[in-house]
Order: structure tokens, then sequence, then C-alpha cells
């Protein structure tokens, strides 16, 4: 056991800081070429080059970064492609899924890899921003495009169909919020959080009993401060609580979602012929 751990340790605290010690000196030596580079088009080509490195550290800020920083003008047709394909995905990874559907629509020549990407990622954009009419759509498309086979075409459409006639009840903002406003608590508890909008819209009502009591015997400054002035933080802190329960409660419910239609999708490359 000791052995394992004094290897996990000289692997730990030698081997993985070499690796980004590496690999950083690397990316100071791409910035470098880059401003010593006064021909624009090699610059990008350049910019480019440092954008996929850090892509494929999974390091998607700087990515998108240095993407963001290459002017489109000056690229071919080729590279210009590649631009918009891992802005497309990058954009996806951070959860602007209106942004990527924008940079993947204007992609138009990819490797077959790439393409079925772009395809794949598209539905899953239109799913999270709930349009699932424009979703089933695009996944029966892309089951035509990419399935040679007649009887595994029919029967994965049939699959696709029936996940879309179940798809994600999406609970409405706007509901919660007007919920929240009227009755502190019920937009939490519409969200699926009984309990704890329950006890949000309890200490609100203690909050304003308080103050009541503190106002009737004279207590003006106690009732304000530990009264009014702690309901009215409950109260706005209760609005911001809602809004991340829908939140996070729809997307729960979009991932779910998806990680069933991606594994019927992914089906095809096993039933390709």
């Amino acid at each position: 056991m000791k052995k394992w751990i004094k290897i996990f340790f000289i692997i730990y605290n030698i081997v993985i800081p070499a690796h980004f010690s590496l690999a950083q000196n690397s990316h100071l030596e791409q910035i470098n070429k880059i401003y010593q580079q006064s021909n624009s088009a090699e610059n990008a080509k350049l910019r480019f080059e440092l954008a996929t490195d850090f892509f494929d550290q999974q390091n998607y800020s700087a990515s998108l970064h240095e993407l963001n920083k290459i002017p489109l003008y000056l690229v071919n047709y080729e590279l210009l492609n590649q631009i918009l394909y891992y802005q497309g995905i990058l954009l996806f990874f951070n959860q602007e899924y209106t942004e990527s559907l924008q940079k993947l629509a204007q992609v138009k020549q990819l490797d077959s890899i790439q393409n079925q990407t772009v395809h794949l990622t598209k539905i899953i954009c239109l799913n999270h921003l709930h349009l699932f009419d424009s979703a089933a759509l695009e996944s029966k498309n892309y089951i035509l495009y990419y399935t040679k086979n007649l009887h595994t075409k029919d029967s994965l459409i049939k699959l696709v169909g029936k996940l879309y006639l179940k798809k994600p009840r999406i609970k409405s903002e706007r509901i919660a919020k007007n919920l929240a406003l009227i009755i502190p608590g019920s937009g939490i508890i519409y969200g699926g959080k009984p309990l704890e909008g329950v006890f949000s819209f309890s200490i609100q009502a203690a909050s304003l009993s308080f103050a009541i009591f503190e106002f009737l015997n004279h207590n003006y400054l106690t009732g304000y401060v530990l009264g009014l002035a702690m309901l009215q933080k409950f109260y706005f802190g209760s609005q911001k609580r809602t809004n991340e329960v829908i939140m996070t409660k729809n997307t729960e419910k979009i991932n779910t979602f998806n990680a069933e239609l991606v594994l019927i999708l992914k089906s095809i490359d096993k039933n390709k012929l």
C-alpha cells in the first residue's frame, strides 16, 4: 500500500505539474509566434491551432476566446467552417443554445463525424430551447440521413416518435414568478420542492407577524430592523430561489430526455450496414 501511495505522490507532484508546464510552454511559444507573424492569414491559422490545443485539453473558455479573436474575413473556406464548428460546439458547452444553433447553421462542409456531431448538437440545443417539434423533425432527418437499412430506419423513427409523445412537461417560469409574488413560497412548491416552499412561506409569515406585533407595541425600530427588513430579504430571496428551482427542474427533465434520445440516435452506429 505504501508503495502505491509513494508512486501516486510522485505522479501527482512531478509528472502532472511537468505535463502542465510543458503544455503552458507550448502555448507561450504559439502565442509568441502569433504576435511575431505579420501575415494576417497565417496569424489566423496559428490562433486556430492554439484554440484547438486548448479544446483538446478541455480548456473550453480559452479555446472560445482565441476563436473569437480570429477575423473570419481573413480565412479560407475550409478554415472558416472549422472555426464555426468549434465555436458552435463550445457555445453548446457554455449552455448558450441559441448562439450555438446560429453558429452551427452557418457550417456548410465538414467530415462525416463532424457533420454527425453538428446534427446531434442541433437536436439537443432545440430540446433545451423547448422547441420539441423542430427537434423531433431534426431527429427524423438525422435517422433518414445516417441509417441505410430501411427496417432500422422505420423502427428508430417509431422509437423517436414515441419518445417525443412523452416529451418533458416544462415548468413555466412566468407562472412560478407570479405565484411567488402573490403567495411567498408557492413558486418553489410549484417547482417541485414542497417542503422548502412551506418553510419559505412560514419564515416570511413569521417575519411579518413579528413586525406587526412590534409596531403594535410601539417598538418601531425593532419592528423595522428585525421584522420588515428581514421580511424584505426573505421575500426577494424567495423570488430568486424560485427562478433557480424552476430552471434546475426544467434542466433535469431536458437532460434526462436528451439522454434517452441520444441512446436511440447513437444506436445508428451499431446498426449501420
